[in-house]
């Protein structure tokens, strides 16, 4: 806003004023006698004076009037800022209170994230303590199912054993029965025995006469001596077994006795035909099965 112009003011009156005090004080000075007198003096010079303050009283005037002027154009400009200014107060005035509502909202949003988090990490730990209880439980019912199972394959071994140990006890008491027929008959029933036993992991071992006695793999009946040197094996009195290639029990054997030679028994069609009596069947069949019940303890 351009600030207003003072008014020019009216200054021929004022010369003409300083024309005349000048005029009196020239009259004064040139009707006066000579010497001037000191009122004459001083009349002069308060005309000359009168004149000159008239010369440059309007200057003084337009000047203050520029001043009052100025001013007021500066208080006008002042007071046109201060309400141009009215509408950035009511802006920042609605943008603090817009603040002050988004700074509660945001208090707000902090409070329920802060609430949901803590949640979360509630249902978290829950979840987890769940899932542990669950594999806890999974693991101890796997483990019982295992034991279980363990179990049930050491009764099935210990079952598949004893039948085994029974078609062995049967074969050798067919052996010693010296009968062909029925010695062929229990070779086929315990090749199919043995042979149904290593489908499943179940292998037994013995050994054979003239083999060298291993303690690993064989052992000798209660009260049998070991010899000190080079022990043969004579005969196989019950196998042992090894399932899935662990040995569950060794073979119980017999040795030959010292200096003796190692000779292969004689095939079953070499052995001489005869009629064994009823008693010395059933006691060879006895001594076989005393064999395999010694084994077992």
């Amino acid at each position: 806003m351009p600030a207003p112009t003072a008014a020019k003011l009216a200054k021929l009156p004022f010369y003409i004023g300083n024309l005349l005090m000048l005029e009196a004080a020239f009259i004064l000075i040139f009707q006066s006698r000579s010497p001037i007198d000191f009122w004459e003096l001083l009349l002069c010079i308060l005309c000359v004076a009168i004149g000159s303050i008239l010369g440059v009283w309007p200057f003084v005037l337009e000047y203050r009037a520029a001043i009052r002027m100025a001013e007021t154009g500066a208080a006008a400009d002042t007071a046109a800022k201060l309400k141009s200014l009215e509408p950035l107060a009511a802006q920042i005035a609605q943008t603090t209170s817009q603040w002050q509502t988004i700074r509660e909202a945001a208090d707000k949003t902090g409070a329920a994230a802060q609430s949901i988090a803590e949640r979360v990490a509630a249902e978290v730990k829950n979840f987890n303590t769940l899932l542990q209880n669950s594999n806890d439980g999974e693991k101890a019912a796997l483990r019982l199912e295992v034991e279980k199972l363990r179990r049930a394959e050491t009764d099935w071994l210990q079952v598949a054993v004893r039948m085994l140990d029974h078609t062995h006890a049967f074969q050798r008491g067919a052996r010693q029965s010296g009968q062909p027929i029925l010695i062929e008959q229990t070779g086929r029933l315990q090749s199919s025995c043995l042979e149904a036993a290593r489908r499943v992991g179940l292998a037994p071992f013995g050994g054979e006469a003239g083999e060298k006695f291993d303690p690993n793999r064989h052992r000798l009946a209660d009260g049998a001596v070991l010899p000190a040197e080079n022990p043969v094996i004579a005969e196989t009195l019950a196998n042992g077994y090894s399932y899935q290639g662990k040995q569950l029990r060794p073979a119980l054997v017999s040795l030959q006795p010292s200096g003796q030679l190692s000779t292969p028994p004689p095939p079953p069609e070499a052995t001489p035909a005869s009629t064994p009596t009823k008693g010395a069947v059933g006691s060879k069949k006895i001594t076989g099965q005393g064999a395999l019940l010694l084994h077992r303890g």
